[in-house]
């Protein structure tokens, strides 16, 4: 009988009334035998898994299953599952087995093994990014032990790991519910992943057989003027040590801190300035401190008024740009103007000589005259956001509640 006449049982062999948990545990004894991690290259292996993996997908899923028993193989073609010829939709089977056996298709490993990176946030003051700055920074990582080279042993050979046989990784089994269990990958703990282990009367002195050791490195840190907040400095190669390939990386991330007078947008950037009525409309000079030292006097143009909450513009006063540090953003300037809270008669009489102002309209015989006066908002907003303005209905009529009441002066 060919392969293609076997029936997915048969090729699981399990019987056609197998239970669900009969026929994972069935798979699972198979995938542990012929999947590539484990059978290597071996052609016939890897038909064999191709070949159980298919009859899994199907005897697993309850319609598939439904329609294979009443119509075969033919049914399920028609049913859409036309593509079974190869390892396409073999996505799932991988995810129930762990996320897939150490991130590989088909039982190889992208490129060489890499330590892990070791990633540091690095604080850094507007100031610094605005004039650049160098810094020691000393790290302590894992290196490969300069006694043994990383072999672990004293004589310098080791031999292939009984615990994981040279896998660096072991399968486990995890129960996830009530008749289900998942099959994961771990690093195997006995050779830290390397798939070699050492002798007892073998091991290096220095690192114990770990094959690396505790390593203080001190690294000269350079902030480049212009750098932003999240910005990564990598030392290429300069991480955790990984026996079997290559080191991993050292990463500053830069967490920009805020200042006290300037806030940054992108390369440009931003003041408040406070000036009294007056100035804003008679003019401002004033000086302004750069975070490089500068005093730079700023001042508005002749007969230029300044109206609340205007923003003005002194071009090439904003940060560096990263990497092409004679070129700089712009300093905007963002006015708040103090108004008096009151003018006697002498300032308003002097005022409504010098300014427009609209004519005051004279009261007549059947005018009631009222005069406004200072309202607290907070108050407002109490009113219209739901707020105790009334207590309860009864308090209607009664002075108006003590929601919205103008101050006495």
């Amino acid at each position: 009988m060919s392969n293609d006449d076997r029936s997915f049982y048969e090729i699981l062999g399990v019987g056609k009334n197998a239970t669900d948990a009969e026929i994972k545990k069935a798979y699972r004894k198979l995938a542990a035998k012929y999947h590539p991690d484990k059978a290597g290259d071996d052609p016939e292996a890897m038909a064999k898994f191709k070949e159980m993996s298919e009859a899994y997908q199907v005897l697993s899923d309850s319609q598939k299953k439904n329609i294979y028993d009443q119509y075969g193989k033919e049914g399920l073609k028609n049913d859409g599952m036309g593509g079974m010829g190869g390892f396409g939709g073999m996505a799932d089977l991988f995810d129930m087995m762990g996320g897939g056996f150490g991130g590989m298709r088909g039982g190889r490993r992208a490129g060489p093994r890499k330590g892990e990176d070791i990633v540091h946030r690095l604080a850094v003051s507007l100031d610094d990014l605005y004039k650049g700055r160098s810094s020691k920074m000393a790290v302590t990582r894992d290196i490969m032990c300069p006694d043994c080279h990383g072999s672990g042993s004293i004589s310098g050979k080791s031999a292939t790991c009984p615990d994981c046989r040279g896998q660096g990784v072991r399968l486990v089994m995890r129960q996830i519910g009530p008749g289900m269990v998942q099959q994961m990958q771990q690093r195997c703990g006995k050779c830290n992943g390397t798939g070699q282990s050492v002798a007892a009367g073998d091991l290096c002195k220095k690192c114990k057989g770990h094959r690396t050791v505790k390593d203080k490195k001190v690294l000269e840190v350079t902030i480049e003027k212009g750098m932003s907040n999240g910005k990564k400095i990598v030392f290429r190669g300069e991480g955790q040590a990984e026996p079997e390939g290559e080191p991993g990386d050292i990463v500053f991330v830069i967490a920009e801190k805020e200042h006290p007078t300037f806030k940054r947008q992108g390369q440009h950037l931003i003041i408040g300035k406070t000036i009294p009525l007056g100035s804003a409309l008679t003019g401002v000079s004033f000086h302004i401190t750069h975070m490089d030292g500068r005093k730079l006097l700023v001042q508005t143009q002749p007969g230029q008024v300044i109206t609340p909450e205007m923003v003005l513009c002194v071009d090439g006063e904003g940060m560096p740009v990263h990497r092409r540090p004679f070129e700089k953003g712009n300093l905007f300037i963002k006015f708040e103007v103090q108004f008096p809270n009151r003018l006697d008669a002498t300032q308003t009489g002097l005022l409504k000589k010098l300014l427009p102002c609209s004519p005051m309209e004279t009261e007549k015989a059947d005018d009631e005259t009222i005069t406004m006066t200072p309202f607290d908002q907070s108050k407002l907003r109490e009113t219209m956001t739901g707020g105790n303005a009334y207590d309860s209905d009864e308090d209607i009529g009664h002075g108006g509640g003590p929601g919205m009441q103008c101050q006495s002066q």
